[in-house]
C-alpha cells in the first residue's frame, strides 16, 4: 500500500491566471496565486518530490493539469527545478503544441507521469502522456531522463514547475494549474 505520508503537492492552489497580457505568444511559467482575486504573487508555483529517503528507487506518480480557454493552439510543459528562470529548469514533458477541440471554450489539459526515482543514477525515468481539451492525447511515451539531481539529505526535496504558451495572442486565452501532485504508487 502506498505511503500516503510521501505524497506531496503544490500550494496553494489553483494557480495565477496565466494569459500572458493577452496578446503574448511567449512561453511563462505558472506563478502562485495570492489571496486577492487570483492576482501572481510573482513566486513560481512548486510541486516538490520529497527527499531521497522517502522515495528512493520507489515508483511514483506525477500529475499537474487544470483549465484552459485558448484561441488556437497552446503548449505546457513540466521542468526539473524550482527557479523563477524557466531556462534554468530542465523541462521534461510536454503536452507538444495541441488546439483543444473547436468550439471547446473552457477545457481540461493535463501532463502524467508515471515513473521510479532512481537513486543511483539520480534521475526520474518513466512514461508521460498528456493532453489539452478534446484535442488528440499525447501518446504515452518514454520520459525524457530528467537531469541529474542531488539530494543532500533525506529532508531535501526535488523541485518541478510548469510553463505554457499560446501560439496565437487573444485576451481570450486563460489557463490555470487546478492539480500539481507527486503521489507514491
Amino acid at each position: 500500500m502506498p505511503d500516503i505520508q510521501a505524497a506531496n503537492a503544490a500550494a496553494p492552489l489553483p494557480s495565477a491566471e496565466l494569459n500572458l497580457g493577452g496578446t503574448s505568444t511567449s512561453e511563462k511559467q505558472f506563478l502562485t496565486a495570492s489571496a486577492l482575486n487570483g492576482v501572481a504573487a510573482g513566486q513560481p508555483l512548486v510541486c516538490y518530490v520529497p527527499g531521497a529517503n522517502v522515495m528512493k528507487n520507489r515508483p511514483l506518480k506525477i500529475r499537474v493539469g487544470g483549465r484552459v480557454t485558448a484561441v488556437g493552439a497552446c503548449t505546457f510543459k513540466l521542468y526539473q527545478g524550482s527557479s523563477s528562470t524557466i531556462a534554468s529548469n530542465s523541462n521534461i514533458a510536454t503536452t507538444g503544441s495541441l488546439s483543444p477541440s473547436a468550439g471547446a471554450g473552457p477545457c481540461n489539459w493535463g501532463i502524467e507521469i508515471d515513473g521510479c526515482m532512481d537513486s543511483t543514477s539520480n534521475t526520474i525515468n518513466g512514461l508521460l502522456k498528456g493532453w489539452v481539451g478534446g484535442a488528440t492525447a499525447v501518446a504515452q511515451a518514454i520520459l525524457t531522463a530528467t537531469a541529474a539531481f542531488t539530494i543532500a539529505n533525506a529532508s531535501s526535496t526535488l523541485g518541478l514547475t510548469v510553463t505554457g504558451t499560446f501560439a496565437t495572442g487573444s485576451a481570450s486565452n486563460v489557463a490555470y494549474v487546478d492539480w500539481f501532485e507527486v503521489l507514491p504508487m
